[in-house]
């Protein structure tokens, strides 16, 4: 992803993992969104279902997923929930291809794809 230009990284954890691949700061002058959090899907590969339904990347999902994102730092995870609260966290979906290149989208409240991610 050395397309990261205007985001500032905060925590990325590796892909593969389960939770929330990535969390980045947005820099003041991009705002919003504050924060923007990441999954990212090699070639055809799908977001998850969980069994009671919570898709990978819904807003439920996320939720549950935040504190582990930011290893449970208190003042971290009340600035992230802050900005979550508010609306202020954007999702994006990255696709990696075969070939190495990758298209970011951005995703609504259920995971749904609603246009490419801006400047990422």
């Amino acid at each position: 992803m050395s397309r990261i230009t205007a985001i500032k990284p905060v925590v990325v954890t590796i892909p593969g993992q389960t939770g929330i691949d990535g969390l980045y700061r947005t820099p003041p002058h991009k705002r919003p969104p504050d924060f923007v959090v990441t999954e990212a899907k090699f070639g055809r590969a799908r977001l998850g279902k969980l069994a009671d339904g919570t898709k990978q990347m819904d807003n439920r999902w996320v939720e549950r997923n935040l504190a582990k994102a930011v290893d449970d730092d208190p003042v971290l995870l009340d600035e992230v929930q802050a900005s979550w609260d508010a609306g202020r966290i954007d999702k994006y979906l990255v696709r990696v291809k075969p070939d190495g290149s990758s298209r970011v989208r951005l995703l609504d409240d259920n995971a749904r794809v609603i246009g490419d991610a801006p400047d990422f």
